[in-house]
């Protein structure tokens, strides 16, 4: 602990940006004196992440690596099977990575083994770098993943498994959008090569599947395309390669034709 404050110290900018140093001071004391007996890797990550976390900087985090031990636990998880979009302290099924067909796309997670999702993530948020106080980062952190369309774990499964637990079920309460019905499905944990084969094959992911298989035919370069003649763009922004010389194009371009209203992707 001694050696990772001194790190951070000596070499993080901007390490007293968002949290003041007596509040930096705080998370280090609060980390110090839950160092009362030996540990894991994983359960001494998570003392770390927590300081990290407290930096407020969504670019200083921990990386896992192919191999190391996070990675390999990770990996070697049944995880739970639902990708999820999070809207704040909302969240949304996207995919079912699972077999299950009663949780479908578009379905609101309410709890998962009796614990209220709110209470879920206040348990997994103070582990989630992010930007300042702005909580949009931190509901993209858990949403990765979601577009896989090979499977694997999301933000939201690998979170639950690491600061949560690792159930070999989880007890799922689900809300229909729109009969606001609520419905109780007992999920079975799912491996990546699981998860990979049940996104293709449960039949709840049909319609969800195709749309992002139409979205990802647009491609990845830089794009500007009109709806209903040219009074409504759709600027399409993958990346930021060539970024001012497509800027300037494209506005000019938008000046021309005179286009009121514009969407950027």
């Amino acid at each position: 602990l001694t050696l990772f404050r001194r790190a951070l110290e000596e070499s993080r900018a901007g390490m007293y940006r968002w949290t003041t140093k007596q509040d930096m001071d705080a998370e280090f004391a609060r980390a110090e004196a839950s160092l009362t007996r030996p540990m894991t890797v994983l359960q001494f990550r998570n003392v770390l992440l927590r300081v990290v976390a407290a930096i407020k900087c969504g670019h200083t985090l921990f990386s896992t690596f192919q191999g190391d031990e996070i990675s390999s636990l990770l990996n070697s998880a049944r995880r739970f099977p639902l990708a999820l979009k999070f809207d704040s302290d909302r969240a949304f099924v996207v995919l079912n990575q699972g077999v299950d067909e009663r949780a479908r796309p578009g379905m609101e997670v309410l709890a998962i083994n009796g614990e209220p999702l709110a209470a879920i993530l206040r348990r997994i948020l103070p582990y989630v770098s992010h930007d300042g106080d702005i909580r949009t980062n931190r509901s993209y952190v858990l949403s990765q993943g979601f577009h896989r369309l090979q499977g694997g774990s999301t933000g939201f499964s690998r979170a639950y498994h690491l600061y949560i637990g690792n159930p070999t079920g989880f007890k799922t309460t689900l809300r229909d959008p729109q009969t606001r019905k609520t419905v109780v499905v007992d999920l079975i944990g799912v491996s990546d090569a699981e998860a990979a084969v049940n996104v293709e094959t449960n039949p709840v992911n049909r319609d969800v599947l195709i749309g992002i298989k139409s979205l990802q035919t647009v491609g990845e370069s830089q794009s500007i395309r009109y709806l209903g003649g040219e009074s409504t763009a759709v600027l399409r922004l993958p990346g930021f390669r060539d970024f001012g010389d497509f800027l300037a194009k494209a506005f000019a371009e938008l000046k021309s034709n005179g286009t009121k209203n514009l969407i950027i992707d």
